[in-house]
């Protein structure tokens, strides 16, 4: 047997805003809250809300001291009095049987719920002017996920993303999800959050994508096949080439200056070996004068008077000696330059010049073995840089595909929404795909009504302020979505020349008006 439902027998309110004393008894499946702006029509409805949850001490009537509501909801009777001084609120709760209520907050949270939810304001989010509409259909939004409240599993999500590849997996965690909340927000929101968050990251992707396609468009491969060696081996190589060719170049050009300095010294031997005497004569002559300067300094100690003479004939062998002895090195260096020459002879006859024209081939060939190796590792990292790119961007336009297609359909599946059809697609609430707000009004009010009760399984009333904002049409649709639910329906129209009647209440000045206080007025 289903758990009954709070419907409203009977509304008293004393002091509270800018209601003096009211007192309203529903009848029938509608009751209309009619009068004019600032009569306190709205007031009504805080009321009752505030009977359920509690009443701000600014509420209280300017002037008096307290502000009292009660309530008869069938399965809860409730009184209220809130204290205008903010001291502690009277409350008292009773039950269907009529017995006092011991865990009062309890009991009217399992009855009334957590929150209120107008259903035509929830409507009219989705319409007006543009300013402003993304956050108001945001609001929409979470105002129907708060209904059904479900949390992104991230075992899950994991499980969800290592299947669509090991790449896929570190693609995401490049990105940054610390602003996500997974905890404490709904799953649909949270799967939206990371979606723009992999959406952003991967425009940065997409722009290296672009960059990497116009490097590659203007880098062009090797016009030849390089070896396949990389590029560092192919530079020591040239390097060797090139060291190679030009020591042979300089042992060449060293030669041809050897061969010139040794064509000089032999020319200066064979003209110094026609002007000088043989070594063995100048032995002997440079023999015989140190002989005959020996005999002669004897003589000088015995022949004082032919000294004259004889030192004329010493200063003559010595200069005579002296021409000899520089004759002596003469030879000596001639004997010196013969070696020499033997020597460069022996270097220029004895190694072998690698051939030059073979060299400098080889240089070329290295060469270009560099250049083309690297315009091939130019192209190779251009195309490498373009895949990567691509495979980045396409990891993440899967990941944009889980979390905005994939997992949110998922969830909605889990969800059990209050009516057919509704979803969610990003920002915007959706009634088979097509977004509520692009319906028509008296669609979008049904499913109001019907997010309404799903909200508040137990509340048999359906409260709507500012009735007029919509046509009469509209309303019948209001009126006839709250009937299929089986729901009273509280609400309040502007209304100046309204008349009190069956299903009709009338504001004046914070009261409600009698039938013949209403025709006077009129009148």
């Amino acid at each position: 047997m289903s758990e009954s439902k709070a419907r409203l027998r009977t509304i008293l309110i004393k002091n509270v805003k800018s209601i003096r004393e009211v007192e309203i008894t529903p009848d029938g499946d509608i009751t209309e809250i009619r009068g004019d702006a600032g009569q306190g029509k709205t007031s009504v409805l805080q009321a009752i809300e505030a009977a359920i949850r509690g009443m701000d001490p600014s509420m209280v009537r300017k002037g008096e001291s307290a502000g009292e509501i009660t309530i008869d909801a069938g399965i809860a009777r409730i009184n209220r009095i809130i204290k205008a001084d903010g001291s502690k609120d009277y409350l008292a709760v009773t039950g269907e049987n009529g017995q006092p209520v011991e865990k009062v907050k309890d009991f009217l949270a399992a009855i009334f719920g957590k929150d209120s939810f107008d259903p035509l304001a929830w409507v009219q989010l989705g319409s007006g002017e543009n300013k402003g509409k993304t956050e108001r259909l945001r609001r929409q939004r979470d105002e129907l996920l708060d209904s059904m409240p479900v949390r992104l599993d991230t075992d899950e999500v994991v499980d969800r993303v290592t299947a669509l590849g090991s790449d896929v997996k570190a693609s995401l965690m490049e990105v940054d999800l610390g602003s996500v909340d997974f905890v404490n927000q709904h799953a649909l929101v949270a799967c939206r959050e990371v979606e723009e968050a992999v959406y952003n990251h991967r425009k940065s992707y997409n722009d290296t994508l672009k960059r990497a396609e116009s490097t590659l468009a203007i880098t062009l491969p090797a016009s030849s096949i390089p070896p396949d060696v990389d590029i560092e081996e192919l530079r020591k190589i040239e390097e060797q080439a090139s060291k190679d060719y030009h020591t042979a170049m300089g042992r060449i050009e060293a030669r041809a200056s050897t061969r010139e300095r040794a064509d000089r010294l032999e020319a200066k031997i064979e003209q110094a070996a026609k002007q000088l005497p043989s070594r063995e004569g100048n032995d002997r002559s440079l023999t015989l004068a140190k002989e005959r300067e020996t005999k002669l300094n004897g003589e000088i100690a015995d022949m004082q008077a032919r000294l004259d003479r004889m030192r004329q004939e010493h200063r003559q062998a010595r200069a005579f000696i002296e021409e000899l002895e520089r004759t002596d090195n003469q030879l000596d260096n001639l004997d010196d330059d013969r070696q020499e020459l033997a020597q460069i002879r022996a270097e220029i006859d004895g190694g072998e010049v690698n051939d030059p024209e073979a060299l400098r081939k080889a240089w070329d060939a290295a060469r270009i073995n560099c250049i083309e190796r690297e315009a091939q590792d130019c192209y190779d990292a251009a195309v490498n840089a373009v895949t990567e790119a691509r495979n980045k961007s396409e990891c993440y336009d899967k990941l944009v595909t889980l979390f905005r297609d994939e997992l949110p359909k998922s969830i909605i599946e889990r969800m059990e929404m209050p009516v057919e059809g509704l979803g969610v697609d990003g920002d915007n609430v959706t009634l088979h795909g097509i977004p509520l707000h692009q319906l028509g009004t008296s669609q979008q009010i049904s499913v109001g009504v019907k997010l309404y009760a799903a909200r508040h399984p137990r509340i048999g009333f359906c409260p709507v302020d500012r009735a007029e904002s919509i046509g009469r049409e509209d309303r019948k649709a209001l009126a006839e979505a709250a009937h299929d639910l089986g729901m009273q329906l509280i609400m309040t129209i502007v209304d100046p020349d309204a008349i009190p009647g069956p299903g009709v209440v009338v504001m004046r000045g914070g009261e409600a008006v009698r039938g013949e206080e209403a025709g006077e007025v009129v009148a």
